[in-house]
């Protein structure tokens, strides 16, 4: 895909122009589904590599801050311009969500249909931790209820967050890290998921 900075391998290897560069966002910005294809230029936060996604479309109601690390940012870089409105599109409409047939192809190719477009946040909310980011830093990654952002966001939080992001980029250049500092994951099942995801998405 034109205009990524790196070579992802695995899952993502098998997608194709919008659905790689949404599978690529999504791991490294910890945004859900509906986020992801509901992605507009209009919460663009120019010069602050950040989109501010209203409530409306945010599980928990609030707005959300989404910051992008170096990888996120070449994603949007690569598509800007491709339509007036929506960030991703499939044939200039806009996609109504990841899990879909490019997806499914991608899994069953990839020989990991287990894998759900839900585990690439777990995995940036376990490279996260991985790497020592704080708890307080990951929740708002991730999206989660936290008290430590207000709703003005200024430049200092959007600067703590983008360094927080990057620690990802640079974790993606050891494959062997598999232990996660500061919490289990919920099962099994869950754990296997999150490290086959990893893989799938390490380059």
């Amino acid at each position: 895909m034109q205009g990524i900075e790196v070579a992802p391998e695995g899952l993502v290897e098998y997608q194709a122009g919008q659905s790689c560069g949404q599978a690529l966002f999504k791991v490294n910005t910890g945004t859900r589904d509906h986020e992801v294809s509901n992605l507009s230029w209009d919460w663009e936060i120019r010069g602050r590599n950040a989109f501010l996604i209203p409530a409306s479309f945010v599980k928990n109601q609030r707005d959300r801050l989404v910051v992008c690390n170096s990888i996120a940012m070449s994603v949007i870089n690569s598509v800007r311009g491709q339509h007036s409105e929506r960030v991703f599109t499939f044939r200039k409409r806009p996609v109504a969500r990841m899990y879909n047939t490019a997806w499914k192809r991608a899994r069953a190719k990839a020989g990991l249909p287990c894998i759900r477009v839900h585990d690439l946040k777990h995995t940036f909310g376990y490279r996260l931790r991985a790497a020592g980011v704080r708890f307080e830093d990951i929740q708002d990654l991730l999206g989660h209820k936290s008290q430590q952002i207000t709703r003005h966001y200024s430049a200092p939080d959007i600067d703590r967050l983008l360094l927080a992001a990057e620690t990802v980029v640079e974790l993606r250049q050891d494959p062997t890290l598999r232990l996660v500092r500061g919490g289990a994951p919920h099962n099994f099942h869950t754990e296997r998921r999150i490290l086959a995801t990893q893989d799938l998405i390490s380059a």
